[in-house]
Formats: C-alpha cells, sequence, structure tokens
C-alpha cells in the first residue's frame, strides 16, 4: 500500500515540484493550495502525514493541526 501524502503550500510552483519529487520516489500525493482545500483533501481521503508550510493564503498551518 502506497503511503499518502498532502501537500500544502499556496507556492504553485514548489507545489508542483514537491509532488513531482515524492511521486517519483513512490508516494500517493494529494495537493492543496490553502487550510480550507487541505481539510477536503483530508476529509475525502486521510493521508499518512501532512507536509505544510506555514504561512498560506487562508491561514497558517497551525490553523490546520488544530481543526
Amino acid at each position: 500500500m502506497q503511503e499518502r501524502v498532502l501537500v500544502v503550500e499556496d507556492d504553485a510552483s514548489l507545489l508542483e515540484v514537491l509532488s513531482i519529487g515524492l511521486e517519483a520516489h513512490g508516494f500517493d500525493v494529494g495537493l492543496a493550495d490553502g487550510v480550507s482545500r487541505a481539510i477536503l483533501e483530508i476529509q475525502k481521503s486521510p493521508p499518512t502525514i501532512i507536509l505544510a508550510d506555514y504561512q498560506l493564503r487562508d491561514g497558517t498551518a497551525f490553523d490546520l493541526l488544530s481543526w
């Protein structure tokens, strides 16, 4: 079973680079560009780990963590 990583980053180019790198190492990657989208992704398919930028367009990583 593939481990699922949710990448939460509001910089589209960095999000793409991280996604490509993680997929190349065999991870199933979910992508989100903010807290609200990350919550939807978590509800849809819970990840094994979340890799999140601290400052996002609609909150912070702590907002996601406290959710």
